[in-house]
């Protein structure tokens, strides 16, 4: 006849009103599309066969989320909006007689024709870096309430909007140019007239760059396990 007894969970359980809260976080970020390069630990073959792709080292780094909101009094319910902020950058470099680069396909230039000749396939030096902005914002309406004495849950509905921004600048540098033939080095499956390019005292840069704008529905529910002396 009078329904299910839900009891509240909210935080405030008597009378309604606003609300503030601020969450300091503490995130590592990590993102295998951030591979620059790959190293191979056997030397004489042209493609990697036994190497190990590297990415972007990234640190622990601070953010933040803030929150405002209201409690209701009809039913406990509450209605709430919460921004989130965070920024990290990272790096990364390898040396190595043969680098094979990740990030570039460009062409590179040669002693008999500057403007570029030949793919280049190695080099010996290369090193990439990262930035990452992210910030999001969380606007939801949900009711807390006790299913148990020690269980309690939150379904909540709302909308989520998103702005992610990063770039990755890369460096390559360094590598000769090898002849197929060349006797110091066995290059397997390789005819002996292909040259081996490297970029000798060229540099080349590449920059990605990603930027990210989105808004759409949001729903899901939260549970609460409550341990006891305020732990949950």
């Amino acid at each position: 006849t009078y329904g299910a007894e839900t009891a509240t969970a909210r935080s405030e359980v008597k009378g309604s009103g606003a609300y503030a809260n601020l969450d300091i976080l503490l995130w590592h970020y990590r993102n295998p599309s951030s591979a620059f390069v790959a190293t191979d630990s056997v030397q004489n073959t042209f493609f990697p066969i036994d190497g190990q792709i590297h990415a972007i080292d990234f640190d622990w780094d601070f953010g933040f989320r803030v929150g405002l909101g209201y409690n209701f009094s009809h039913d406990h319910w509450d209605v709430g909006a919460k921004y989130t902020y965070y920024e990290t950058t990272g790096d990364n470099s390898e040396n190595g007689l043969f680098l094979y680069p990740l990030n570039s396909i460009v062409v590179a230039p040669t002693s008999s024709n500057p403007q570029g000749a030949a793919f280049f396939d190695h080099c010996t030096k290369a090193g990439s870096s990262y930035d990452l902005n992210y910030q999001t914002l969380d606007i939801g309406l949900g009711r807390a309430f006790f299913v148990s004495q020690m269980l309690s849950f939150r379904p909540f509905w709302g909308a989520k909007a998103a702005w992610i921004t990063s770039s990755q600048l890369t460096r390559y540098s360094g590598g000769e140019v090898f002849n197929g033939s060349d006797p110091k080095y066995d290059w397997e499956g390789i005819p002996s007239s292909t040259l081996i390019y490297g970029l000798g005292n060229n540099v080349i840069l590449t920059k990605d760059r990603l930027s990210f704008r989105g808004v759409g529905p949001r729903a899901g529910c939260d549970s609460k396990w409550h341990l006891g002396s305020g732990f949950s």
